[in-house]
């Protein structure tokens, strides 16, 4: 077999997502973007999800908790994940991914309220404008990114280096096999 060229990171290092986190940026479009992927990175939502996000989709618990319940775009899987809670889940037949909102993606959301026109959580640039603003993000802050490098954050840094079973993980991101 001939070698394969090396595989770009699908997630970014810890030490550039801190760099992002902790940077603003002066362009207001390119500090959306940088929250929007801020806000996946925390979310496990892709872009066809970040863009339908809608009011109707976070729900309030009994215990003052907000979460995101939302069925998958693209692969519509039914599950029931609740991170950080996992010896709760519920049966498969639920019909929707759950995730927590916890405090940065809720002050994501609470930044932008005043620019809705709708329904929807976010106002979301088309996805070619989202792609090229992406990155010009990335070389502002001397990597390379991709909005999709969002969900991978959330798979290594935000679940499994927390120690979040991988099946439950799997679950949470609408995969509809643990391989994926």
């Amino acid at each position: 077999h001939p070698a394969l060229p090396k595989r770009k990171s699908r997630h970014l290092k810890y030490e550039d997502l801190t760099k992002l986190m902790a940077t603003q940026l002066d362009k207001p479009n390119l500090q959306r973007v940088r929250d929007w992927f801020i806000f996946s990175t925390f979310t496990g939502l892709a872009y066809a999800d970040l863009k339908r996000l809608s009011e109707k989709d976070i729900i309030q618990k009994e215990d003052g908790s907000q979460w995101i319940r939302i069925r998958r775009k693209k692969t519509d899987v039914a599950s029931y994940v609740r991170l950080l809670d996992i010896p709760n889940r519920r049966k498969k037949t639920d019909v929707a991914s759950y995730v927590r909102l916890l405090d940065i993606p809720l002050r994501i959301i609470e930044k932008y309220k005043s620019e809705r026109c709708s329904d929807k959580i976010f106002n979301v640039y088309c996805r070619s404008y989202l792609i090229k603003l992406t990155k010009e993000v990335g070389e502002q802050y001397g990597f390379y990114m991709t909005f999709h490098k969002a969900r991978h954050n959330f798979g290594t840094h935000i679940t499994l280096s927390l120690g979040i079973p991988i099946e439950t993980v799997s679950r949470m991101m609408g995969h509809t096999s643990i391989t994926t």
